[in-house]
């Protein structure tokens, strides 16, 4: 342990309950966030996804949108820094929207247009040299799949 904390190194051994264990230091944990890129579910990305495109969003349409696990995407989202959440002084629920680091991480500067709903990004800046400045087409739903009929059921 002793020879670890002499070094000048991003690895420390620290004692645990379960016993020893190498670890990155606690001053390189923001560093290798930003290097590695995070592991979000679908359903957390898509949740990301709803907000990026129809933010600032109430939380409560949020929910209706993406459903109850909505509320722990969006903690989730917050803790990463892709989101924010602030209180509207007029009602319970608190508006969502992406922030600055959203922008960076995915690197766009402009999202598309969703009929109803404006998105201009907060300071976003355009990181990525190669992404078209040329606005994207709206997009479409996916067509609602038929169902096909079962005579016993019937």
């Amino acid at each position: 342990m002793q020879d670890y904390a002499q070094r000048d190194s991003a690895l420390e051994i620290v004692e645990t309950d379960a016993g020893y264990s190498l670890q990155l230091k606690e001053s390189y944990q923001s560093l290798v966030s930003t290097l590695i890129p995070t592991d979000l579910g679908v359903g957390a990305l898509r949740t990301l996804a709803a907000i990026a495109l129809k933010g600032p969003i109430p939380q409560t349409d949020l929910v209706e949108l993406r459903g109850s696990g909505a509320y722990q995407h969006v903690q989730e989202l917050v803790e990463l820094g892709f989101v924010q959440k602030r209180r509207q002084s007029n009602n319970r629920s608190s508006l969502v929207q992406v922030t600055d680091q959203f922008y960076q991480y995915f690197e766009v500067d402009q999202l598309p247009k969703v009929q109803g709903f404006s998105n201009t990004p907060v300071g976003a800046q355009c990181l990525a040299p190669n992404i078209s400045s040329d606005p994207e087409p709206e997009l479409e739903p996916d067509p609602e799949p038929e169902l096909e009929s079962d005579p016993e059921l019937e």
